[in-house]
């Protein structure tokens, strides 16, 4: 049983044409530019492998275990809600998705987080041309630190913009 790697396996047919259009945005977003490497509390939680054969498709990742294991015991994931005060839910499915009172619970230094978040998502938006559509952000612990880790790109669309026609 390997708890370093999560195998993300469609449950749909249909998905694994919206799953290889997200792993061209992964690939994408390391061709333009190296992101992880300007961050240290925020990461891209980056694909290992996708695989996309005519009798399977799916994606391999470091597994990103549920710090919060004493009070979370089955959350699957922490989804961090940080726009939100109170904000508290729980999906068998997703995880728990926890609102500030929380996070500044957890995190002293929110601030920095919450700063840090705000130029990773700067520097998918310029260097990377994502949208940032519907993206997540769990959390995680990596050596004893908290990590907050951007997910979930099959909803983002590669920016466009005419210059001629202005749109």
């Amino acid at each position: 049983d390997d708890d370093t790697t999560l195998y993300k396996m469609p449950k749909k047919p249909n998905t694994c044409e919206t799953w290889s259009s997200e792993n061209d945005k992964y690939q994408q977003i390391f061709k333009n530019f190296d992101i992880n490497s300007h961050t240290t509390l925020v990461k891209l939680l980056t694909p290992i492998e996708y695989v996309n054969t005519t009798k399977i498709c799916g994606f391999s990742m470091n597994w990103i275990h549920n710090p919060l294991k004493e009070k979370f015991p089955d959350a699957v994931s922490i989804q961090t809600m940080f726009g939100d005060e109170t904000f508290s839910f729980d999906s068998p499915q997703r995880g728990v998705f926890v609102g500030i009172p929380l996070l500044e619970q957890l995190l002293p230094n929110i601030e920095d987080y919450i700063s840090e978040l705000g130029r990773f998502m700067g520097y998918l938006h310029y260097y990377c041309k994502i949208d940032g559509l519907d993206l997540e952000v769990i959390m995680g612990k990596e050596n004893g630190h908290y990590r907050l880790y951007v997910i979930d790109f099959d909803q983002a669309q590669f920016i466009t913009y005419d210059l001629e026609n202005k749109k």
